[in-house]
């Protein structure tokens, strides 16, 4: 064989694996919210009233099931945050405590920018919010021209 085509085949092989290599980065990070997500269902349907929640069933067993169903209701609720966390880690090239901090405060800040613009934009086309009234400034005399920003 020469030394082209050995070129040639090591060059096709480091492609392939690099492609794999990430492949493998998105499954080791999908892993930790997946695995979750099984326990979180058993836990809400044990506690659902047809199961184990049912008012012919002592208290204790009743409580017991609100709180399954709390602590499954709780894994669900967040799920995202979880994705996001898995992802994170799962990315990282040093999987300490601070990818996981980095990625909750990141996941945090997103969600309130989005529910800031999601509350903008309903009371825009509502004529308006109390909120958004304090936060605008003074508004000219009639009639007088200012400059269009939104």
């Amino acid at each position: 064989m020469s030394t082209a085509a050995q070129t040639d085949a090591t060059e096709k092989k480091k492609k392939g694996s690099g492609v794999m290599a990430v492949m493998q980065r998105v499954g080791r990070s999908l892993m930790l919210p997946v695995a979750v997500m099984p326990a979180a269902a058993l836990l809400v349907r044990l506690g659902n009233t047809d199961m184990l929640g049912r008012e012919s069933f002592p208290t204790v067993v009743t409580k017991i099931a609100g709180y399954m169903s709390a602590g499954g209701g709780a894994i669900i609720n967040n799920i995202a945050l979880l994705f996001c966390v898995g992802i994170a880690i799962g990315f990282a090239k040093k999987a300490d405590g601070s990818t996981g901090l980095a990625a909750v405060a990141g996941y945090l800040v997103f969600q309130k920018v989005l529910a800031t613009t999601a509350i903008w934009r309903s009371s825009k086309r509502k004529g308006g919010c109390t909120a958004c009234a304090a936060a605008r400034p003074p508004s000219r005399a009639p009639g007088s021209r200012t400059a269009r920003t939104g």
